[in-house]
């Protein structure tokens, strides 16, 4: 037997590392998995539409009106995960001025 063969004898009677012992099975994803995280990273953190929402409660008792005088500005990466939060925003306030942003930066112009 050649220390190949050992090593992977080894490694599927447990399916950890001899090594390292971490598991070397494919790990299944669950379709929470991203929601968990968050929930556990960022306790307080609001979801999409709650923050939009909240930031018409809080805009509103200053004058700031969706669809009437109010142009919203948002900085955002060009890439399409960004979307939903464009559509939401644009939903609730209205055609948005859109500033492309990459790395924090925000470019206007």
């Amino acid at each position: 037997m050649t220390s190949f063969d050992s090593y992977a004898t080894k490694l599927s009677s447990n399916g950890a590392c001899p090594h390292c012992h971490q598991s070397m099975k494919k790990k299944t994803t669950s379709t929470d998995g991203f929601q968990t995280t968050l929930d556990k990273l960022f306790p307080n953190a609001y979801g999409l539409e709650e923050f939009v929402f909240e930031t018409k409660q809080t805009l509103v008792p200053k004058g700031f009106y969706p669809h009437v005088n109010t142009l919203v500005c948002v900085g955002l990466c060009r890439d399409e995960i960004t979307s939903p939060f464009e559509e939401e925003i644009e939903d609730m306030w209205g055609q948005a001025f859109i500033c492309g942003s990459l790395g924090g930066m925000l470019f206007c112009g």
